[in-house]
């Protein structure tokens, strides 16, 4: 069992009383870190910008886009009236910009990183004392990313259509993946693994 009070314990609990680990070791920044990733505030604030950065790209680009289109377009359009030439270049030259804006930013990763995660009771209660933080960071991550697949894993794999089917086939290989990282950490801890939420091929599941 994990004791988070003794010196040099590679665990550390947190202000909100969960123990937490640090894949690199308790650091100078890993109470920061902490606060920006799991700070009430800090995720308030976080989900906030999320949500704004795609309008704001495409506002952005839009603009850009338009300026850019107001001076070129009576260039290209030289027979035209030159109002309607810059209404042209602000509304083609703003979609050109805006669009490929606002995916780029729509598909960025900007969940935060993972260097810090909570350490689930079963791995305070099973990892020896002397466990490194590196593999109690292993232990927790391959645990509660199991768990968090079994509510949904069933509905991904769900094959209705033949349109599915390519659907299902992805979700059942990364839980094969989240399944076996899982299965490996239980049997280093000597945890009892639970039974795959979903049927898996029988490599995968013993």
């Amino acid at each position: 069992m994990i004791d988070p009070d003794l010196p040099g314990a590679p665990v550390f609990r947190a202000p909100d009383g969960r123990l937490y680990v640090d894949r690199q070791a308790p650091a100078v920044d890993t109470l920061t870190r902490w606060r920006r990733l799991y700070d009430p505030i800090a995720v308030r604030r976080r989900a906030r910008i999320v949500g704004t950065l795609p309008l704001l790209a495409m506002v952005v680009g839009y603009v850009v886009g338009g300026a850019l289109g107001v001076v070129v377009a009576p260039l290209l359009m030289p027979g035209d009236d030159r109002a309607v030439a810059q209404l042209t270049g602000v509304v083609v030259g703003g979609g050109v910009l805006a669009v490929p804006a606002l995916f780029v930013v729509a598909g960025r990763d900007l969940r935060p990183d993972r260097r810090v995660v909570v350490v689930p009771d079963e791995v305070v209660e099973r990892a020896p004392q002397g466990a490194s933080a590196a593999a109690i960071w292993r232990w927790s991550t391959a645990i509660a990313d199991e768990a968090a697949e079994r509510p949904t894993i069933g509905y991904e794999t769900y094959v209705e259509r033949p349109p599915d089917l390519a659907r299902a086939a992805r979700a059942t290989e990364r839980y094969s993946r989240v399944y076996r990282d899982y299965r490996a950490a239980a049997a280093e801890l000597g945890l009892p693994a639970r039974e795959p939420a979903i049927e898996l091929p029988a490599e995968e599941a013993q």
